[in-house]
């Protein structure tokens, strides 16, 4: 998901960083002791202030497997109308609100945020040009999931398996 501004971060030194970006991963690129989630959302932020041009953080929440559980900010992304390699784009058509992704679908909207916490370190993002520079917040808990969103979610994030054939219909290798 690409946006100009989802929200932004302000960090103790006062620099600014505005998520422009989310990225999903089937299963999680975090494991926690060890242990892998079945999905993960990097919702990047790129730095603004002066000196922080080249700096990024991503905000990273894990999923896990959870009947019943759906998410009110994946809800509003559609997840049954998701992109994938074929149909590279599509339009959102509802508003959301990133801290809602702690917030099962039946939940009242945020009024206040409840306590959550996160593992923090210093790397590069995952995909190329994989900046150096790049603070993690990690989420400590995943979040609970249906296998079913996150089923729909592995389906969209799959390259296609393109098969060559011969004119007579034999399978080119």
């Amino acid at each position: 998901i690409f946006h100009p501004n989802m929200g932004k971060i302000v960090a103790i030194d006062g620099s600014v960083y505005v998520a422009e970006e989310i990225v999903f991963h089937t299963p999680a690129e975090h494991k926690i002791n060890g242990q892998q989630s079945d999905m993960e959302m990097q919702v990047i932020h790129y730095g603004r202030s002066k000196g922080d041009i080249a700096k990024q953080i991503v905000l990273s929440v894990l999923f896990k497997s959870s009947p019943g559980h759906y998410n009110k900010f994946l809800d509003k992304i559609d997840f049954f109308n998701l992109p994938n390699p074929i149909d590279k784009m599509i339009e959102l058509q509802h508003d959301f609100f990133i801290p809602s992704v702690f917030l099962d679908s039946d939940e009242d909207d945020i009024l206040s945020m409840e306590p959550f916490s996160f593992y923090n370190y210093k790397g590069s993002l995952t995909a190329p040009p994989c900046t150096e520079r790049t603070t993690y917040y990690v989420t400590a808990d995943p979040v609970p999931l249906s296998n079913t969103v996150i089923q729909l979610f592995k389906e969209a994030l799959n390259k296609p398996v393109i098969v060559a054939k011969d004119e007579d219909g034999n399978v080119k290798s």
